[in-house]
């Protein structure tokens, strides 16, 4: 009875969560990527140590403009799901980066996990739907970051080349991408 009703709190709580991604929770600023990223990992510092996760980093820092709660929620949930959906026994890497293709900024976060069989790609970010229903959350992650993305005026998708070849979620930012700044040495 207690684990069902913490997982209704769950879903409350991710349901509600869901229905403020369209209101600014905090005043638009301008913040760097390396900014967001060193905040999230330091909230998953725990759990990064715990599981031993290498994670590189973008050689390329980016200024953002936006609301710096949900630009952050993009990149735990993302880190966040390549820790939980790695491979047993293996040490997780994840891959951060970011690149210029047809004008246009794209983010990514790519890890050696898990990975999902393309037929299911169009599932993930469907309200709901989990590909693995014994595992923790109530499957509103994905589409809450889906609903971030698309408020910046952006997209999401993933590619994997299936089970066991890990995953690479990619995405634009375009309202809130202003400029690339140094190089990292």
């Amino acid at each position: 009875m207690h684990g069902a009703t913490d997982k209704m709190k769950m879903l409350l709580d991710e349901l509600l969560e869901l229905s403020r991604v369209d209101r600014t929770e905090t005043a638009p600023s301008r913040v760097s990527l390396r900014e967001i990223l060193d905040g999230v990992l330091g909230d998953l510092a725990g759990v990064i140590n715990e599981r031993r996760v290498d994670i590189h980093l973008p050689d390329t820092d980016l200024m953002l403009y936006g609301d710096r709660l949900r630009l952050s929620q993009i990149w735990q949930n993302l880190i966040e799901n390549a820790i939980k959906y790695s491979l047993d026994g293996t040490q997780p890497l994840i891959e951060l980066g970011l690149q210029q293709e047809n004008g246009e900024t794209v983010f990514c976060v790519r890890d050696t996990g898990i990975g999902i069989d393309p037929q299911y790609h169009h599932k993930v970010f469907g309200i709901f739907e989990k590909l693995d229903p014994k595992s923790s959350g109530v499957g509103l992650g994905l589409p809450m970051i889906q609903r971030i993305v698309e408020k910046y005026g952006g997209t999401i998708w993933v590619e994997s080349a299936g089970t066991g070849r890990g995953s690479c979620f990619r995405f634009t930012l375009p309202r809130a991408a202003i400029e690339r700044t140094e190089e990292r040495s």
